[in-house]
């Protein structure tokens, strides 16, 4: 598990951004066309997470600091990719512990809102967690206690999801399924908590919905040399796992928490650490950029830093608005970004289907469409698709069919894609009112 840096006191050198490299690298790869220089935000802290809002084009930038959890926003300078400034001049905080926060995460929610998860040791180490609910312009709307003084839950390196289905956070525990989750409701309380099986090491894991397939995907490195990836359907139901190799030689990845749906590929940013020098040890090394396609098969992969012996780059993020992708980290606690621009068209991004495609929990974006993972309300007549009859007539075997993977390596059998559509399902009532439709045409016809 990596080891927790302390978190550093607030200091703000001057309103100037700092860059390591002089130029821009124009990429003659596949997938990734520029890789912007490595960007020192003159800014101390860790935990540094960056959200994109549509509607009004704002980047902004959430981190730790002082115990606390913080929010300044980030802004875009000019078109160069070094050209970021965090304006922590108007920084302001979303917690309020009291200074004893240590490790966080955040996710953005469909509606625009906010969840904040902060861990404390108080009797012991990570023996404390907390939830807090912000509105979509970080005011706080509620906060509470998840456990306090819990023995046998591993609070820090936490995970959390908020989508319409499912909100909450997954930590590691002592117990035979290794992981409990726990649903936070909209007072900030949990609401209900139970095992996760078959979950890979989440400690600096990632936890996404995959709007694709409307399946929950969890991802972990176990053994040090591969990433592994366990899908779950929206009843907690394993669906699948896959073992990818990653590490080369004496390459050992770890910390795959900056996981991202880009298009019809997945971009990974992880920590990985040369185990072939024999001064490393423990945590640090670099971050590393992996593309994969829909079947998780690496497809690309870019070395993004190389720090020198004693340093390292901890807890990277990816974030997306269109071609732009910012991977963030800190090193030697201090806030750091990085530009890239990716091929929107072999990523399979287009006007067309992007805002079908991308997920909004890791896109980051106020105004986005919701979380594609829950089924959409329609009835008879009521956001009619273009088709009319015709579509009414299809409708009930796309809704079947919808969840089935495309590969049959990684598909699920025919019985078990129709396992959760019970009657209390909505998707189940909409094949029904479409199969009524469908009816109701053929007598008028008739």
């Amino acid at each position: 598990m990596l080891p927790v840096l302390l978190l550093a006191h607030l200091a703000v050198a001057d309103d100037t951004t700092e860059d390591t490299n002089e130029d821009t690298t124009e990429v003659a790869s596949e997938y990734i066309t520029e890789i912007g220089p490595e960007v020192h935000l003159q800014s101390s802290g860790t935990w540094l997470r960056t959200f994109h809002q549509m509607e009004s084009g704002v980047w902004w930038a959430a981190y730790a600091t002082n115990g606390e959890y913080h929010i300044s926003p980030l802004r875009k300078l000019s078109s160069d990719l070094d050209a970021w400034d965090l304006a922590r001049e108007e920084q302001f905080p979303v917690t309020d512990r009291g200074g004893i926060l240590k490790d966080h995460a955040i996710r953005v929610c469909p509606d625009g809102s906010y969840l904040h998860i902060g861990s404390a040791n108080l009797s012991s180490d990570n023996d404390s967690a907390y939830a807090t609910l912000l509105n979509d312009d970080f005011t706080v709307r509620a906060t509470a206690v998840i456990e306090e003084h819990a023995e046998g839950t591993a609070h820090n390196d936490m995970t959390a999801i908020c989508t319409d289905e499912v909100r909450g956070v997954i930590f590691p525990t002592g117990t035979d399924a290794g992981h409990v989750f726990f649903e936070i409701g909209d007072d900030a309380k949990p609401t209900d908590n139970y095992p996760v099986w078959d979950a890979p090491n989440m400690a600096g894991g990632a936890m996404v919905v995959d709007p694709l397939y409307q399946e929950l995907v969890l991802v972990g490195i176990e053994d040090g040399s591969a990433l592994l990836v366990t899908t779950y359907e929206g009843d907690w139901d394993t669906t699948n796992t896959l073992e990818i190799p990653l590490g080369g030689n004496d390459l050992r990845p770890y910390w795959p928490q900056g996981l991202l749906r880009v298009g019809t590929h997945w971009m990974g940013a992880v920590m990985a650490l040369d185990e072939g020098l024999e001064e490393n040890g423990g945590s640090g090394g670099d971050i590393h950029l992996f593309v994969f396609d829909d079947d998780w098969n690496v497809v690309e992969s870019h070395a993004l830093t190389n720090y020198e012996y004693g340093e390292g780059a901890l807890r990277p993020w990816l974030s997306r608005s269109g071609d732009q992708v910012l991977v963030t980290w800190d090193a030697a606690q201090e806030h750091t970004l990085m530009e890239i621009k990716v091929n929107s068209e072999r990523m399979g991004l287009s006007d067309d289907v992007s805002s079908d495609i991308d997920n909004p929990v890791d896109g980051g974006a106020a105004g986005g469409s919701a979380a594609p993972w829950v089924g959409q309300d329609n009835g008879c007549g009521a956001n009619e698709p273009t088709g009319g009859p015709a579509f009414a007539l299809v409708l009930p075997l796309w809704m079947v069919a919808r969840g089935r993977r495309r590969s049959e390596a990684r598909a699920r059998s025919w019985l078990r894609s129709l396992k959760p559509m019970s009657w209390t399902d909505s998707r189940w009532w909409f094949g029904v009112a479409g199969a009524s439709c469908m009816v109701c045409w053929w007598l008028i016809a008739g």
